[in-house]
């Protein structure tokens, strides 16, 4: 092989290199079965970064989806406000159907009040308008009645009440079966007491039929404040204590006066002292 290269002195000199054997096995070096090969592809050499792009996309699909979700929970939750507003303002209509001893025939009515939740609120105010839209329809209306004569005839019928829920009821069904004209005593304010106090045993062991004895229990005593003309707070502690709303008998109990049960005729409501 000639070379060719300047010398020192800037002439232009040549050279031959010895010669070097070279063996040449295949032109195109795929044997046995000689191919050309396809032309390779274009290499790139600049490529386009996307990781930046993804880590935005993300984040926005999360903060999308965090907005979506708070949007979803705040339209829930004006639609819970929306549903217990409609729930309090809504009315119940309540139809009413009786047949008694002294005034045999049935009897039908209908009355209009609060829902059942806000009844639990409410008690003393849901039987008392109750009562008065009967006593509209020609119902619940009773011989007048002196408050005194009534609130001791209510702890009267306190002490009638027996250990055993059974027998409190047989002689609450005796009490409700006496006409009224044969009544030696105002009997509705007794059988007020009498059903009230019937479940105090509840505290032993509560049944179903607790509730529905305080129940019809609070009804009498809507009957007789009507009969009284004006309205007995104290005598609705036992029922508000039988009833779990133990702070509202205590606040009752605590401003009650003259209308307390006088030691020997009459307990004192429970949980309560003096």
């Amino acid at each position: 092989m000639e070379v060719t290269y300047f010398g020192k002195g800037g002439e232009v000199l040549s050279a031959r290199t010895p010669p070097i054997p070279v063996t040449i096995t295949s032109l195109i070096a795929n044997e046995p079965e000689p191919k050309l090969k396809e032309n390779a592809g274009p290499v790139p050499v600049i490529q386009r970064d996307y990781l930046y792009a993804y880590i935005a996309g993300g984040l926005a699909a999360a903060g999308l989806g965090a907005a979506l979700a708070l949007f979803i929970r705040r339209v829930c939750a004006r639609a819970r406000r929306t549903g217990r507003r409609r729930r309090r303002g809504r009315r119940t209509r309540w139809r009413w159907n009786a047949s008694t001893a002294w005034a045999p025939g049935w009897r039908e009515a209908t009355t209009c009040g609060p829902s059942p939740s806000s009844c639990r609120k409410s008690c003393p105010g849901f039987y008392r308008e109750v009562m008065r839209q009967l006593g509209t329809a020609g119902w619940g209306e009773s011989k007048p009645l002196a408050a005194p004569e009534a609130i001791a005839a209510f702890w009267r019928g306190a002490q009638l009440a027996e250990p055993s829920r059974e027998e409190s009821l047989k002689r609450a069904f005796l009490l409700a079966a006496t006409p009224n004209h044969q009544a030696r005593e105002p009997w509705m304010p007794q059988l007020a007491g009498l059903l009230v106090h019937a479940a105090l045993p509840r505290f032993g062991a509560e049944v179903s039929l607790d509730n529905v004895m305080v129940a019809r229990g609070s009804a009498w005593l809507a009957l007789t404040e009507r009969a009284c003309a004006q309205e007995l707070p104290d005598l609705w502690v036992p029922p508000l204590f039988l009833a779990g709303r133990e702070q509202a008998a205590a606040a009752v109990w605590n401003r009650a006066g003259t209308n307390r049960p006088v030691p020997g005729h009459g307990p004192s409501p429970p949980g309560t002292y003096g």
